[in-house]
């Protein structure tokens, strides 16, 4: 419990530098369109890069068998289902899509690989790993395209986009591209040469704190009241931590009965994997592609606090 303490206030106290830096004169707005381009174009890249191939062995990456693709099924049907309750709910219009990522997407390496090492050991890492592959291939692909399709509802003109670019777009991006590359690495047993797994490497340890600093730089760009939890919130925090977990549960217990054998432990770490907090990239997806920033932001900054409170819960019922 202790570690996910320390983890919250460590993301807690890195938001409230960029909060802080935001009113220098180096700082601004110029500085929040500099990060959010470095992110999604260099140290998200560099990450996806160098965590495929160092992450994770060749060996592990195969051993997943149909348990990865079976993961990409189980968020794919969970960010339908998002989008459903949206629809079902009224969620407003310009946020559906991003709401349909946040109920189905979590934070699976910053919070989700020290909560899981906690409970379960170090041995629970490449099933981790497996986690934030199948969170990255959907957040990646439909998740940003949900968000380009809000941000076109919101006014963005995406017109010139169509069917073709917008598929070049869902697949060709360059996070995307550096997701396939990596894993393409990885299944072919390729290492990169010292000089650019370090580079990589440097370059990919700036994705968390940047990420957390632009987050709070943006808060600062918002009132108070903008801040407060309204309905659309709520019910992607119920779908987070009470809905996604439990049909996690039920959706590898149902292929278990039906003859598919998967160990009881890694449906325990792969399930406390989707429970965790809502993913710290929708924050930065919603504001790059000028879809409804805020309300990702503030559902961002507000499930990583709820989920302290489901965290005791998570451990009893699953450790």
């Amino acid at each position: 419990m202790n570690i996910a303490i320390d983890v919250v206030l460590t993301m807690i106290i890195l938001i409230s530098i960029g909060f802080f830096i935001y009113d220098k004169p180096w700082a601004g707005d110029k500085a929040i369109t500099l990060i959010s381009k470095l992110l999604i174009n260099v140290s998200l890249p560099c990450m996806l890069l160098y965590n495929m191939v160092n992450s994770v062995t060749h060996d592990q990456l195969i051993s997943f068998g149909a348990l990865l693709p079976l993961t990409i099924l189980l968020l794919v049907i969970l960010y339908y289902f998002s989008f459903f309750v949206a629809k079902l709910f009224k969620v407003r219009k310009g946020r559906q899509w991003t709401f349909a990522m946040m109920g189905s997407v979590s934070n699976s390496i910053f919070l989700g690989l020290p909560v899981c090492t906690m409970i379960f050991g170090m041995e629970s890492v490449p099933l981790v790993m497996l986690g934030f592959i199948s969170g990255s291939m959907v957040s990646l692909s439909i998740g940003i395209y949900g968000i380009i399709q809000d941000a076109s509802y919101l006014g963005v003109n995406n017109a010139h986009l169509n069917v073709l670019t917008q598929l070049k777009n869902m697949f060709l991006n360059p996070i995307m591209v550096s997701l396939l590359l990596g894993l393409s690495f990885n299944l072919l047993n390729i290492k990169y040469f010292p000089s650019l797994n370090t580079s990589l490497g440097y370059v990919s340890n700036m994705t968390t704190p940047l990420s957390l600093i632009f987050i709070g730089m943006y808060i600062k760009t918002m009132k108070l009241k903008e801040f407060a939890p309204d309905k659309d919130t709520v019910i992607v925090l119920l779908i987070r931590f009470i809905i996604a977990p439990i049909f996690a549960y039920g959706f590898y217990i149902l292929f278990v009965k039906f003859g598919l054998y998967i160990d009881q432990y890694a449906i325990n770490v792969l399930v406390v994997q989707i429970a965790c907090c809502v993913l710290t990239m929708t924050s930065i997806f919603a504001i790059e592609y000028k879809a409804d920033g805020k309300f990702a932001t503030k559902t961002v900054a507000l499930s990583n606090i709820v989920f302290l409170f489901f965290l005791p819960i998570y451990i009893i019922l699953l450790s």
